[in-house]
């Protein structure tokens, strides 16, 4: 594809791609991909526009990114960015945000927290996974340490600063446990309660949903999973789909990006005045990571 027809990163209807802080609006927004997709580059730039209002995927901030030789200073940032994870550590997100991002993270980084909720989550959390009396409990009191460690990490944080909490493969919790899709849910509402904007990763693709499973196989994990992606997608403002190409590999082009309007995306125009400009992007990632958009 030639320069000419690459195109910048806009998800709202002013232009934006992460809304201004509104004391009276919290969103919760829904990112999903498939296997043969992999959806890091889109949450970093993420990241990065939460962080810094810049955007590598776009053609002015990726060269003014390049042009510096040292990492950018979080000590500004626009936003205080937590990361909770079900799947990758530190060391994941910190090279990946280097490298692509020009972003410094570390566990001391200022206006940057990292939580990991793999590493000790079946020795100090979730001990009985598949006990169907207790499994809520041990889930409540994970997510009440999470909630914890934010309200901590954020406590000095100006009043006019936004809170952006990412969490990654939240359905880790779904397939791994006895765990019930409303009982996660209840903790998603928790999390949104807390944050300005709250975006939930998941590989649960919408391709992935399996309408011919019934209530009646409630500890199906296929059916656990068809049953909170579409209530999910039901609850958000927004929806950002990963996809690969229908029509199978291409030199040029990785995958498919799709903007939607989630459930409740009339509320948040409602309250904000912005839309969800609906749109599909083609997208390349090269060797080194880097992503660009085109329109389809």
């Amino acid at each position: 594809m030639s320069a000419s027809q690459r195109q910048d990163l806009a998800i709202y209807s002013n232009g934006c791609i992460i809304p201004p802080l509104n004391p009276a609006f919290k969103s919760l927004n829904l990112v999903t991909y498939q296997q043969g997709t992999h959806h890091t580059w889109l949450t970093q730039a993420l990241l990065e526009n939460a962080l810094l209002d810049t955007c590598s995927l776009n053609s002015d901030s990726s060269q003014t990114a390049r042009s510096l030789n040292n990492s950018r200073n979080l000590e500004d940032a626009k936003a205080h960015v937590v990361v909770v994870s079900f799947m990758n550590d530190l060391a994941h997100w910190s090279k990946n945000l280097k490298k692509c991002n020009n972003l410094d993270v570390t566990p001391s980084s200022p206006n940057f927290t990292f939580l990991d909720c793999f590493t000790n989550l079946f020795s100090k959390f979730i001990t009985a996974p598949t006990s169907a009396q207790s499994i809520e409990a041990q889930v409540q009191e994970l997510f009440a340490d999470v909630t914890q460690k934010i309200v901590t990490a954020v406590r000095a944080k100006p009043a006019h600063q936004r809170l952006i909490v990412v969490v990654e493969n939240l359905e880790f919790l779904i397939a791994a446990t006895c765990l019930r899709a409303n009982q996660l849910l209840c903790q998603v509402s928790a999390l949104q309660n807390i944050a300005s904007h709250l975006y939930v990763v998941t590989q649960l693709a919408p391709e992935a949903i399996d309408v011919s499973t019934v209530a009646s196989s409630a500890h199906n994990p296929v059916y656990k999973a068809t049953d909170f992606l579409v209530k999910m997608i039901y609850r958000a403002h927004l929806v950002l789909q990963v996809q690969p190409l229908a029509t199978g590999r291409a030199d040029d082009v990785t995958g498919v990006l799709r903007i939607v309007r989630g459930g409740l995306s009339e509320e948040m125009r409602l309250v904000t005045g912005l839309n969800v400009v609906e749109k599909e992007y083609l997208y390349l990632v090269n060797k080194d990571g880097n992503a660009k958009l085109f329109f389809r």
